[in-house]
């Protein structure tokens, strides 16, 4: 069983329902991401040294980061062709969690109100994917196994905005490996995750 990275899940959480059932335009994908400290390893670096990441926000990996192939392959499975995405990233200064904000093209012309009812209706069956209505953060999520994510709808240029937070360290890596490992083992999908949020 292999897990994806934690970029990579909070990111094609957010794209899976609208390039499976064709909603998107799968050429035409932008993606900026943030993450907190603990994504960048245990390992001290210059760049995690708390003088330096306090009170500051950092670029790396842009266009460069190793999720970016985790994510194409999902693409291509989904959709059949080959497409790049623009991939950029950046350091917090918060210890744990990720915000993936996807701006997309889409195929359909879906008011905002109705793209957030279809995709809480895609994900009705999702036990750890909850549908925001209101701006999405970090901190609803930190602590738990679960993934938040609303859209939006530019009606200036028509594109589309997904935005997607998780736990790096919970859903982004250890929360999923034991979700996926329940589902293996035959057991319920939930167990030993349904600690909620440290911040509600």
């Amino acid at each position: 069983m292999a897990n994806p990275g934690c970029y990579a899940t909070a990111v094609l959480l957010g794209l899976t329902p609208f390039l499976k059932e064709k909603k998107i335009d799968p050429s035409q994908i932008i993606i900026q991401a943030s993450s907190g400290l603990t994504g960048a390893g245990k390992t001290l670096t210059a760049q995690t040294h708390h003088v330096h990441s306090s009170e500051n926000v950092r670029l790396y990996k842009v266009n460069q980061h190793q999720h970016i192939p985790e994510i194409e392959q999902a693409l291509f499975e989904w959709t059949g062709s080959s497409h790049p995405i623009t991939f950029s990233t950046q350091l917090l200064p918060i210890n744990r969690g990720i915000m993936a904000i996807m701006t997309v093209q889409p195929l359909i012309d879906l008011s905002e109100t109705e793209w957030r009812s279809w995709l809480t209706d895609q994900y009705a069956t999702e036990p750890f994917v909850r549908i925001q209505q209101a701006d999405p953060e970090i901190k609803s999520v930190v602590g738990s196994n679960h993934c938040d994510l609303t859209v939006y709808k530019d009606d200036r240029t028509g594109r589309v905005t997904i935005v997607s937070v998780i736990d790096n360290m919970q859903k982004g890596a250890a929360g999923q490996a034991v979700q996926n490992a329940n589902i293996l083992a035959g057991f319920d999908e939930t167990s030993g995750l349904t600690q909620q949020p440290i911040y509600i």
